[in-house]
């Protein structure tokens, strides 16, 4: 019986953004394309982290007001409804957290 070893794995193939020079140790740099492409990106996640925060603001609002309504009723009735409006908030701020990151990950790599 005979084992021949495996083939070499092929070498992975850089990320389609990035441009590789073999003459520099800048890293990847970008042509104008790509970073019309980032910018756009980030002008996009700008605007849903504006969207988000104003939906944010609004559930908080919403939650006040539900609390305020039900501030003379049961005080295990107003627990639920805390509890069911701040995990509502804190999905969406999570979400918000993430479009952050992204952003900040984008205009790094585009390096503005």
């Amino acid at each position: 019986m005979r084992t021949d070893p495996a083939p070499p794995r092929p070498e992975r193939q850089p990320h389609r953004l990035v441009i590789e020079h073999k003459h520099t140790t800048q890293g990847p740099r970008y042509n104008s394309h790509q970073r019309s492409r980032l910018y756009a990106t980030v002008q996009k996640l700008k605007q849903q982290s504006t969207l988000l925060r104003s939906r944010i603001h609004a559930l908080q609002q919403q939650k006040e007001r539900e609390l305020q309504h039900q501030a003379l009723g049961d005080p295990q009735r107003l627990t639920t409804i805390n509890l069911y409006w701040n995990s509502k908030i804190d999905a969406m701020e999570r979400e918000y957290d993430r479009n952050l990151q992204q952003i900040y990950r984008l205009e790094d790599m585009a390096g503005q």
